[in-house]
């Protein structure tokens, strides 16, 4: 999954906006499956992350951040400050 992800990773600079929507669709999914490689996880979520300046593509972008879910606590709690609500 590495070699496709290094492979798809610069059409989200494309000039065309199809290309980054699809682009960041896929690699959004991605996450779901990224759960042994910590280190594509990491690039993945940065990647979704950059994503969220570019209008076009900002909503599959979160779709694809909220996939981080199907990740083990200790995967989503490097990526994202979360704040336990049981010792709010």
């Amino acid at each position: 999954m590495r070699e496709i992800y290094q492979f798809m990773h610069p059409y989200l600079k494309a000039h065309y906006t199809g290309q980054r929507l699809v682009t960041a669709t896929v690699l959004g999914e991605f996450i779901n499956f990224s759960k042994g490689d910590p280190d594509l996880l990491a690039k993945l979520v940065n990647a979704m992350l950059n994503c969220m300046v570019d209008q076009q593509v900002k909503i599959p972008a979160l779709t694809g951040l909220s996939n981080i879910v199907s990740c083990t606590p200790e995967q989503v709690r490097s990526h994202f400050l979360i704040s336990n609500i049981n010792n709010a």
